[in-house]
């Protein structure tokens, strides 16, 4: 095995020790019981799944605008197909709704409109007569000055940046599973050695018998459903609407699970290393 796997698998004698001086079962005449003394009574190898890319997602809308005929065959018909994952818009002419008319953006001073710098009143500020137009009017925004407009449906087209980070558990019970939730980190990131394709799994043939398809596990770590919900959110990832581009990385974080019948009651303990490789318990009162 190699040995940066190794030193992530969580040990029974390193859970145990871990445990010492963890005391349950604990009440007013009774002595409660040392977990890091006693030896559990069940011991399940499983692993957690850590998944994380991101998506380059094209958000769409439509929009009528009134423009000169300059600025609408200057228009793009199509947004180029995005090579990265660069957030970008773009505006693209889908028809004309209406043909040349008279524009409604300068009705007063036919080729004039109200300045966009000082928003027609001809001042910046009460003293200082502004410098981009005379007596509030300026070039017409809309029709380039001629006076003419047509009106356009134009679709808007961003390209914006959609992260992932989930960790999927394996099947736990519950109040376990509720505690591990909160300690899992999905904004962590795990060592090279951990990484997991995740891929459904194959058939496998039988000499004699029928074919079978073997339940993914990493190095005995078995995932308990963990495996077929990442890979399912995976693929929901990459066929979300407006998907363009996508990737994905997913990590196994192995774990021990251990349970202990201490003072006639069950309880439960996850063993597992944090960011910095130190090992780490969880406990969670259990059921029998």
């Amino acid at each position: 095995m190699d040995p940066a796997v190794e030193a992530w698998l969580p040990t029974l004698d390193e859970a145990r020790s871990a445990l010492e001086g963890t005391v349950v079962g604990e009440g007013i005449f009774r002595k409660g019981v040392d977990l890091g003394a006693i030896k559990p009574s069940e011991v399940y190898p499983l692993a957690a799944v850590l998944l994380v890319g991101r998506a380059l997602v094209r958000e769409r809308w439509t929009q009528e605008l009134d423009l000169s005929r300059h600025a609408m065959e200057a228009m793009e018909r199509e947004a180029p197909a995005p090579q990265d994952y660069t957030e970008q818009t773009f505006r693209c002419l889908r028809r004309v709704v209406l043909g040349p008319s008279r524009c409604t953006n300068c009705p007063a001073r036919p080729g004039l409109g109200p300045c966009t710098q000082c928003a027609g009143t001809g001042y910046r500020s009460a003293e200082t007569p502004c410098s981009a137009c005379q007596g509030g009017f300026a070039l017409c925004a809309v029709c380039d000055g001629t006076a003419v407009s047509l009106k356009v449906s134009v679709e808007y087209l961003r390209d914006v940046v959609a992260p992932l980070g989930r960790v999927f558990l394996p099947r736990l019970p519950g109040a376990l599973k509720s505690a591990l939730a909160r300690d899992f980190d999905p904004g962590l990131r795990l060592p090279d050695a951990l990484l997991l394709s995740l891929e459904r799994p194959r058939l496998e043939s039988a000499y004699r018998g029928p074919s079978r398809v073997r339940a993914p596990d990493f190095h005995g770590h078995a995932f308990e459903g963990a495996f077929e919900s990442s890979l399912e959110a995976q693929e929901a990832f990459r066929e979300a609407p407006g998907v363009r581009l996508s990737e994905t990385r997913a990590w196994a974080w192995p774990l021990l699970w251990l349970r202990y019948n201490a003072r006639g009651a069950w309880w439960d303990v996850a063993a597992y290393r944090d960011r910095q490789g130190t090992l780490r318990t969880t406990l969670a009162e259990g059921v029998g």
